[in-house]
């Protein structure tokens, strides 16, 4: 299979294992709140958000996988590519181990750190426990994962998870009402998590193999080459996890577990961008190190440009539906109670960001060529201002001041350092890169803003349904447009003949 189809078939497989992954968040996320009430889905959520920290564990392994995976397999050295994978097993255990120690400290000590109701305080350690416990589990079948990634099968990938997803919604709907606890959340994450981790196994050996494991394979020459590259890896995931994660820890230190809820309502949009961008530019990384010694720096230009281009794409009128369209969207489906409160909170998050995640492909080329040691330091430094600003402003702001005190950061760091990494990969004017890649998107958003601010004064949806009739309607307009504007002729060649050979198979 040719290297754009290749790529054309892993955006697709992320986008489908991303659009049930949000399908089935979106639904049940209301569902899990009304069974457990605001203060039960805040400690919730504050449980996610102190786990993941637990992914600092990672420790960089993950990227170095991916990256050396990557090049062992485009040179055929399986004697390179099996000490890696049985090294970053060794070392995935490891942390797998740590990470279960550490989930039942931060179980144990829950109750009196974060301001959780006393009749909540059982409950808080055994999901945390739980979830950590699935962490671990994820720890120990993440080299396979990374080996997916590695070898370009990110439809193998997206198939485990997406089962695994679908256990979790039956088992929500299924055992949640019989036993609506954090607990019952926990055994549940912990039960679907083992479904896509075995399958994960499964798809890692069958599509590769000369795949082996022997960990006396393992050794301490291939672990400083995973270190010495996923040093500056581990600095970015620290940094990322602290962005992440730190507004919930922060909300449930200072303020309380009702008030998570509220944040992380509100949050849910940019996080569902995220990861649709996330889908798109994560199949970079490999053909990055692909071409890495080969490629000629036009090559990772365009790489970068594209990546940047579809990537606004689909962040613009995703963006101006949320800002225009997003309160009546939190009240139609969370309940009109959460719409003031969450909605102020997603314009403050998303607005810095709409810029900072077209830029996700400018990361994954920074980390498929090892060029990303400036990048980490700039990440953490932003990091590390959003936790105190979000700290110092908590106070006199609420979780207002939370959500001023992440995206400050953003315009400071992201923003302002891009033009530095733009022209350290493409070699040529930052003003260029924007015309070739921001210009267009930006100017097919306009139409679509006036539009959702006439639906939302003549024709404001007074249900979900309807609500998703209007989006969809602006989303189909922007894409059209697109269609006939902005993607490349080669780009409509390719999806054309590619649909007619489909056409020709089925008929």
């Amino acid at each position: 299979m040719t290297s754009r189809l290749v790529i054309a078939r892993n955006i697709l497989a992320n986008w489908s294992g991303l659009a049930i992954s949000t399908l089935v968040s979106f639904l049940l996320a209301p569902f899990i709140l009304h069974k457990l009430g605001d203060a039960g889905y805040g400690v919730w959520m504050l449980a996610l958000s102190l786990t993941g920290y637990l992914g600092l564990l990672d420790l960089g392994i993950r990227s170095s996988v991916v990256r050396y995976v990557a090049k062992y397999k485009a040179s055929s050295d399986y004697k390179s590519l099996n000490e890696l994978v049985n090294t970053g097993l060794v070392a995935y255990s490891l942390a797998g181990l740590l990470s279960l120690g550490i989930g039942l400290f931060l179980g144990l000590t829950s109750g009196s750190i974060f301001n959780i109701p006393v009749d909540l305080h059982s409950q808080a350690v055994w999901v945390i426990l739980l979830i950590s416990f699935s962490l671990a589990l994820g720890f120990g079948t993440g080299v396979f994962a990374s080996t997916l990634v590695g070898i370009e099968r990110f439809d193998l990938l997206n198939i485990a998870v997406t089962l695994g997803n679908i256990v979790r919604a039956a088992l929500v709907l299924v055992a949640l009402p019989l036993e609506p606890t954090l607990a019952m959340l926990g055994l549940i994450s912990v039960a679907s998590s083992l479904v896509s981790f075995l399958l994960i196994i499964y798809f890692a050996f069958s599509r590769e193999p000369n795949l082996r494991i022997n960990f006396k394979l393992a050794n301490p020459r291939t672990a400083r080459t995973i270190l010495n590259y996923g040093f500056f890896s581990f600095l970015i995931i620290i940094a990322t996890r602290v962005s992440y994660y730190s507004d919930n820890t922060i909300i449930g230190i200072f303020g309380s577990a009702q008030e998570i809820t509220y944040f992380a309502i509100g949050a849910i949009g940019l996080e569902f961008l995220r990861r649709v961008v996330n889908a798109l530019t994560s199949v970079i990384m490999p053909v990055a190190s692909g071409l890495e010694g080969q490629g000629s720096k036009e090559s990772f230009a365009r790489l970068l440009t594209l990546g940047a281009k579809y990537s606004f794409l689909i962040i613009l009128p995703a963006s101006v539906i949320l800002l225009i369209m997003g309160k009546t969207l939190l009240g139609v489906w969370m309940g009109p109670q959460y719409a003031e409160k969450s909605f102020i909170i997603l314009a403050v998050l998303l607005i810095p960001q709409i810029y900072s995640l077209s830029q996700f492909s400018t990361e994954e080329v920074l980390l498929g060529t090892a060029r990303h040691r400036f990048f980490s330091v700039v990440v953490v430094a932003e990091a590390l201002c959003n936790l105190i600003l979000s700290i110092i402003l908590i106070k006199p702001y609420g979780i207002l001041g939370v959500a001023i005190g992440t995206s400050v950061p953003v315009v400071i760091f992201r923003v302002l350092f891009s033009p530095i990494f733009v022209r350290k990969i493409t070699g040529y004017s930052f003003l260029k890169y924007l015309r070739e890649s921001l210009l267009s998107p930006l100017a097919l958003a306009i139409p679509i803003a006036i539009a959702a601010i006439l639906l939302e004064k003549f024709l404001r949806a007074e249900s979900l349904w309807e609500f998703f009739l209007q989006a969809l309607l602006l989303i189909l307009i922007y894409y059209l447009l697109a269609w006939r504007l902005v993607i490349e002729k080669s780009v409509k060649d390719s999806i054309q003949n590619r649909l007619k050979k489909l056409t020709v198979k089925v008929g």
